[in-house]
Parts: C-alpha cells; sequence; structure tokens
C-alpha cells in the first residue's frame, strides 16, 4: 500500500488499481479504512432497467418518444424539451405575477395563459385589501369635506360697524373723517375673495414603468 493519510482515527488509503486489486484477491483490505485509486480511464455500462433494477438513461438521436437502447430508457429530444418546458412553467404557478422592461410575454418564455397588467400599481394584501381587489385613481378632486379645518374674519378697520360704550345710544359707527357717531343704517353684504380653480390633483409617486402579466391558467 502506497500511503496512509490519519485523520484522527480514520485512514485513508492512495492505492493504484493494480495494488487494490491485489490486496483484495489476497484479502488484505481493512473494512475500517477508506481506499481510493485513480480513476479509470475505460467505459461503464450502464445496467439495464428492469421491474427490480433502475437502469440507465441514455439520450437518443431518436424522435420516438417511445424508443429505447440496450443499458437504459432513451430521452429522446422531444421529452427532454417538453420536461424542460414544463418545469419552466411549474415555476410560475397560476396567479403569479411576471414583472420585466422587457415587452416578451411570459407566455412566449414559459408557456400557459397570462393577462397583462397596465396602468395599476401593485399593493401588498392585507385583511382590508383582499388580494385580487382593485382600487384607486390617478388623480383626485378634492371635496368639502375633505378640505381642511379653517376660518375666516373681517379685519377690525375703518367704516366698519362696531361696539361703543355710552349712554345715549345703543350703537355708534366709526367713520374715516367724522369719528364716532350715530349710524345711518345701510344692509352691506361683506365678500371674501375667492380662489382655486378646482381642477384634480395628481398623486402619482416616483415610478418605473414595467411591464406586468398574471397567469391566469
Amino acid at each position: 500500500m502506497a500511503t496512509d493519510t490519519k485523520l484522527d482515527s480514520l485512514v485513508i488509503n492512495y492505492l493504484t488499481q493494480a495494488q487494490y486489486d491485489n490486496a483484495k484477491s489476497e484479502g488484505t483490505l481493512n473494512s475500517n479504512q477508506i481506499y481510493m485509486t485513480p480513476a479509470s480511464s475505460g467505459t461503464h455500462t450502464l445496467p439495464t432497467g428492469n421491474a427490480s433494477t433502475a437502469g440507465g438513461v441514455k439520450l437518443s438521436d431518436s424522435t420516438s418518444s417511445t424508443s429505447s437502447t440496450s443499458g437504459g430508457i432513451a430521452a429522446t429530444p422531444a421529452a427532454v424539451k417538453a420536461a424542460i418546458a414544463e418545469a419552466k412553467l411549474a415555476a410560475w404557478p397560476i396567479g403569479s405575477i411576471y414583472m420585466s422592461v422587457n415587452s416578451t410575454s411570459p407566455a412566449n418564455l414559459f408557456g400557459g395563459t397570462w393577462e397583462r397588467i397596465s396602468d395599476t400599481f401593485l399593493f401588498a394584501a392585507s385583511s382590508s385589501y383582499p388580494a385580487g381587489s382593485t382600487g384607486g385613481e390617478f388623480a383626485h378632486k378634492l371635496t368639502q369635506s375633505e378640505l381642511p379645518n379653517y376660518s375666516l374674519s373681517v379685519a377690525n378697520g375703518s367704516n366698519v360697524i362696531r361696539s361703543k360704550t355710552g349712554s345715549s345710544a345703543d350703537a355708534y359707527v366709526q367713520t374715516q373723517s367724522s369719528g364716532w357717531g350715530i349710524p345711518n343704517w345701510e344692509s352691506k353684504t361683506v365678500t371674501v375673495a375667492s380662489g382655486g380653480s378646482g381642477a384634480a390633483h395628481n398623486n402619482m409617486p416616483p415610478y418605473l414603468s414595467v411591464w406586468i402579466w398574471k397567469r391566469t391558467r
């Protein structure tokens, strides 16, 4: 035996094929040790498959899905392609979402039936928003109930009726030129200037546009 390499109690023996064969024939191999020989340059015949033995699988040039060869079962190119296509599609079960910046349909890549989704963001589902539900809008026009709380007031200045402490009249008016006096009552409407145009506002966040499909069957 050429070399012994010990790892704790493990012994690995590196032998030539002739040394191994000789030790085997003489019964000197140790069942508690490992024996390694150089890889053989010869060929190995696959066993023939039967009811009790798993045979080897050979690729064949045959286009028949039922062809067979000695030493194993033939896997035709058509069968191999079909198995690969089936595995690709299985990776995308019904309901899967496929996204890409390329416009190639996943039906061409994996098979199956796909529905293209457009002009829609994806949103994580919850009990409030079940999977498959839709909603939202590109632009929104505020209603009165959606306006923030606010208050309006008229400034207290000249030519505005206001109270004045005194005993000879119930109300007085302050004028810009003559000071306080008993008013000559006149009905007036105070108008607050309006603004805005009532247009809808855009709620679009920053985005990257992609092609999206959902597998339906």
